[in-house]
């Protein structure tokens, strides 16, 4: 029985694959193949659509930068002819306001002997003033001035005020005292001092004034110096025509500016205009001559204002000296003064507030011409500190 089970099982016969329906039509297969090749077609033409797009897209980035480089290289151009112009009115400002205290080359004689008449006031000056320093010889020599530093002149101007004030209180109000005499000489030989530095050496000038700028008098002390000067109308008058001739002439000088500065920024060439360069720095080249011109416009009418307002006929020696006396430590100067004169006598708010205004504008309209700027290069200065009138115009 078992050998019969045994010998059924081994003639089983195993089960064959499954063949594939004889149902699917050949019309079929050839549908299916065809949908498969559309899809194909269509996923192809979505591929080269998204290819297109990006291409476009670099061409539209390529574009763009190739706009962005142009316009660097009009930039570069600019910036090229702002350099020159820069440099050259860089250098006609330093040779107007070049210090030579110790020239290299040879000096024309009126120069020369401006300078020696200066040194021989200074000298004269600390001879009267005898300054408590240890370190200076006596009689005080050129070289020991030229040795000093920026800190050591407000300290020589502490004496000056300190020897001005012990004068007065020894009687120095009592015309023909001893006391007066030391007074109107101190006052005399610092005017020259004063005058001499502002016209000989106008940067060192203002670099020293640059060293009493944090103590300019401040506005609402001015009534009190007017006060103490005790000026008589006559000396008021002479002093508002004074200021009211140097307002005229800074604003002839300001007109000037404006057109200079127009010609300068019209006459730098672009990169697209290289043609017509030289023609544009020939015209740049005139502006910055006349820009010359104007500037020594500038000093000739600090300096007329200076000696119009510093001389002993205006001021006399004692009102000088309270000048000095009554804002201390603070410093006004005689432009000051002249504004708070015509501040006492009613003068139109918009002519009193337009004298400091102006003197922003002024140093705005320089910042905004192009190598003008450049004229002081580590910080801007007002009009009356780069031209060496003293400090204090500005208050207010």
């Amino acid at each position: 029985m078992a050998w019969e089970t045994l010998k059924s099982n081994s003639t089983t016969p195993k089960p064959r694959a499954r063949k594939r329906s004889a149902s699917v039509k050949p019309g079929h297969e050839k549908e299916r193949l065809a949908s498969l090749l559309l899809r194909n077609k269509t996923a192809q033409a979505r591929y080269r659509a998204r290819q297109k797009d990006k291409v476009e897209e670099y061409k539209a980035t390529i574009q763009q930068m190739g706009k962005q480089l142009e316009s660097l290289k009009v930039e570069k151009a600019q910036l090229q002819g702002y350099n020159g112009l820069l440099q050259k009115v860089a250098r006609l400002r330093d040779a107007q306001s070049r210090v030579e205290l110790a020239p290299a080359g040879p000096v024309p004689s009126s120069q020369e002997s401006k300078i020696a008449a200066l040194n021989a006031d200074i000298l004269a000056f600390l001879e009267v003033l005898r300054p408590q320093r240890a370190d200076m010889p006596w009689p005080p020599t050129i070289a020991w001035v030229n040795s000093l530093s920026m800190g050591d002149h407000p300290r020589l101007h502490q004496d000056y005020i300190e020897r001005l004030g012990s004068c007065l209180v020894e009687g120095g109000e009592t015309v023909g005292s001893p006391a007066h005499q030391r007074l109107v000489e101190l006052v005399e030989r610092n005017r020259k001092v004063e005058l001499g530095m502002a016209e000989v050496h106008p940067r060192l000038w203002r670099t020293m004034q640059l060293g009493l700028k944090g103590r300019r008098s401040p506005k609402a002390a001015w009534r009190r110096v007017l006060e103490a000067m005790q000026l008589l109308p006559e000396q008021k008058a002479h002093l508002l025509h004074s200021r009211q001739r140097f307002l005229q002439k800074l604003q002839c000088v300001d007109q000037q500016r404006k057109k200079i500065g127009a010609v300068l920024q019209d006459a730098v060439p672009g990169a697209a205009e290289r043609s017509e360069n030289a023609a544009c720095f020939v015209q740049a080249s005139q502006a910055a001559d006349e820009l010359q011109a104007s500037l020594n416009a500038e000093h000739r009418a600090v300096m007329e204002f200076m000696r119009d307002c510093l001389c002993s006929e205006v001021i006399t020696p004692v009102q000088e000296a309270r000048r000095k006396i009554e804002p201390a430590p603070y410093v006004m100067d005689m432009l000051a003064v002249c504004d708070a004169v015509a501040e006492e006598a009613g003068k139109p708010a918009q002519l009193f507030t337009a004298v400091t205004d102006y003197f922003e504008h002024f140093d705005q309209q320089m910042t905004a011409t192009p190598g003008a700027a450049n004229s002081s290069s580590s910080h801007r200065l007002p009009f009356h500190a780069q031209m060496g009138l003293p400090v204090g115009a500005e208050s207010g």
